[in-house]
């Protein structure tokens, strides 16, 4: 079974990945000019913030000795 920290790694490696395909699905939106795919594929874009900070403030109440670490590294696990 993986520990804490290497399914918070997994976390946000997804974060990222989702990120990443969303910002290709924007640009691709943009080159149909489809205003309501942009909006769309922006609201996962900016979705995942939110998520990276929720995740990041449960990660401190109940992680903290690696949670400063997890925020330094940043989302998608660089």
């Amino acid at each position: 079974m993986p520990t804490e920290r290497e399914n918070i790694a997994t976390i946000q490696k997804a974060l990222g990945a989702i990120k990443a395909a969303a910002k290709e699905e924007i640009a691709r939106a943009k080159e149909g000019s489809d205003p309501r795919l942009i909006n769309a594929w922006g609201k996962v874009f900016h979705s995942t913030g939110m998520h990276h900070a929720t995740l990041t403030d449960l990660l401190f109440e109940n992680f903290p000795e690696f949670a400063g670490e997890v925020v330094l590294m940043g989302p998608g696990g660089r």
